[in-house]
């Protein structure tokens, strides 16, 4: 008898998330997007890492405009066979524009204030990389920040909520995608 409760309500809630996503709200709590407002958008190139192991010099392309093969060549070794650490990359990208190039954060803002912190400075010309790596140790990928926005949401209980959304030049794919504030950690800014 529990069995048969337990199996009605599961199918129950399955069909009102489908019924919520239909009508355009979240599946889980049937919240409803009422704006989305954005905060920067960098409208960086697509550019394609030519390597496996280039996903640093194709950052620094679409972030900077010089190419990929250059800040390979200052860095060194094979494209697909030697990885780039933090140190060879922010160097190469000082080196070659005379950007100045520090770690910003640990992860990006889940809050509204932080996400509007980091538009803001992406407004005056700054920009940021993210990557995942461990201190001293080779970058494991890097993709480049291209956007910030911040979605707001009505609960059916009439609270409202946010959602930042971050959307990233990812070279290893040549498109743009969205992250979680969390997928990367380390935030590197570029100086303007």
């Amino acid at each position: 008898k529990n069995g048969l409760f337990v199996q009605w309500s599961l199918i129950g809630g399955l069909v009102g998330g489908i019924s919520a996503v239909r009508d355009g709200r979240e599946f889980w709590n049937g919240a409803r997007m009422i704006d989305e407002q954005s905060l920067a958008n960098q409208n960086l190139p697509l550019v394609q890492q030519r390597g496996d192991m280039n996903c640093c010099p194709a950052t620094g392309e679409l972030t900077t405009g010089v190419s990929q093969d250059t800040y390979r060549k200052i860095i060194g070794g094979d494209p697909n066979k030697d990885h780039v650490t933090m140190a060879q990359f922010n160097d190469a990208i000082q080196l070659e524009t005379g950007r100045k190039v520090s770690p910003y954060l640990k992860t990006l803002p889940t809050d509204k204030t932080g996400a509007e912190q980091v538009a803001g400075m992406m407004n005056r010309g700054n920009n940021f990389y993210l990557g995942s790596t461990t201190a001293g140790q080779p970058i494991g990928h890097v993709t480049d920040l291209n956007s910030v926005s911040v979605r707001t949401f009505q609960k059916i209980s009439g609270d409202i909520y946010y959602k930042v959304v971050y959307q990233v030049m990812d070279p290893a794919r040549g498109a743009y995608r969205i992250i979680g504030a969390n997928s990367m950690n380390i935030v590197v800014r570029i100086y303007p």
